[in-house]
Protein backbone atom coordinates (compact mmCIF):
# COMPACT_ATOMS: atom_id res chain seq x y z
CA UNK A 1 0.00 0.00 0.00
CA UNK A 2 3.01 2.27 1.10
CA UNK A 3 4.39 1.57 -2.42
CA UNK A 4 1.25 2.89 -4.62
CA UNK A 5 1.32 6.02 -2.83
CA UNK A 6 4.48 7.13 -3.12
CA UNK A 7 4.26 6.33 -6.74
CA UNK A 8 1.26 8.81 -6.86
CA UNK A 9 2.68 11.37 -4.96
CA UNK A 10 5.83 11.33 -7.85
CA UNK A 11 3.14 11.67 -10.10
CA UNK A 12 1.69 14.48 -8.94
CA UNK A 13 4.82 15.83 -8.95
CA UNK A 14 5.32 15.33 -12.17
CA UNK A 15 2.14 16.86 -13.49
CA UNK A 16 2.35 20.20 -11.45
CA UNK A 17 2.59 23.13 -12.97
CA UNK A 18 6.66 23.67 -12.53
CA UNK A 19 7.36 20.89 -14.49
CA UNK A 20 5.02 21.59 -16.62
CA UNK A 21 6.62 21.15 -20.74
CA UNK A 22 3.47 23.39 -22.18
CA UNK A 23 5.20 26.63 -19.88
CA UNK A 24 8.99 26.39 -21.20
CA UNK A 25 9.38 29.29 -23.78
CA UNK A 26 12.39 27.31 -25.49
CA UNK A 27 9.95 26.94 -28.37
CA UNK A 28 7.54 29.05 -28.59
CA UNK A 29 7.74 29.36 -32.09
CA UNK A 30 8.31 25.96 -33.83
CA UNK A 31 5.63 23.77 -31.16
CA UNK A 32 5.50 20.93 -34.09
CA UNK A 33 9.05 20.92 -35.71
CA UNK A 34 12.33 22.27 -35.28
CA UNK A 35 14.23 25.60 -37.31
CA UNK A 36 16.97 22.48 -39.11
CA UNK A 37 14.25 19.75 -40.73
CA UNK A 38 15.28 18.75 -43.51
CA UNK A 39 11.85 18.97 -44.74
CA UNK A 40 11.05 22.42 -44.82
CA UNK A 41 10.30 23.99 -48.58
CA UNK A 42 12.89 26.78 -47.87
CA UNK A 43 16.11 24.45 -47.25
CA UNK A 44 15.08 21.12 -49.38
CA UNK A 45 19.22 19.79 -48.98
CA UNK A 46 21.36 20.43 -45.88
CA UNK A 47 24.48 23.42 -46.98
CA UNK A 48 27.13 21.19 -45.54
CA UNK A 49 25.92 18.70 -49.12
CA UNK A 50 26.61 14.70 -49.14
CA UNK A 51 30.40 14.41 -48.77
CA UNK A 52 33.17 16.61 -47.01
CA UNK A 53 35.34 18.04 -49.46
CA UNK A 54 38.17 17.52 -47.84
CA UNK A 55 38.13 14.03 -47.07
CA UNK A 56 35.73 12.30 -49.82
CA UNK A 57 37.18 9.13 -50.16
CA UNK A 58 37.24 8.57 -46.28
CA UNK A 59 41.15 8.19 -46.77
CA UNK A 60 42.71 7.83 -42.78
CA UNK A 61 44.99 10.80 -41.78
CA UNK A 62 48.35 9.41 -40.75
CA UNK A 63 47.30 5.68 -39.81
CA UNK A 64 51.27 4.66 -38.76
CA UNK A 65 52.48 7.36 -36.47
CA UNK A 66 56.41 8.95 -37.54
CA UNK A 67 57.66 7.95 -33.96
CA UNK A 68 55.97 4.10 -33.89
CA UNK A 69 54.07 3.00 -30.98
CA UNK A 70 56.94 2.32 -28.64
CA UNK A 71 59.67 5.12 -27.68
CA UNK A 72 62.96 3.72 -26.99
CA UNK A 73 64.31 6.32 -24.90
CA UNK A 74 61.86 6.14 -22.67
CA UNK A 75 61.36 3.26 -20.45
CA UNK A 76 58.02 1.64 -19.81
CA UNK A 77 58.61 1.36 -15.63
CA UNK A 78 62.06 3.60 -14.14
CA UNK A 79 64.24 1.56 -11.88
CA UNK A 80 64.26 3.05 -8.31
CA UNK A 81 66.96 2.50 -6.87
CA UNK A 82 67.29 0.78 -3.52
CA UNK A 83 64.14 -1.79 -4.21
Amino acid sequence: MCGNLNISSIGKGLSSKRFNISSIPFFPETPLGTPGNPLNPDMPFSPGGASTPGNPLGIPFNPIGPGGPESPSVPLSPVIPGE
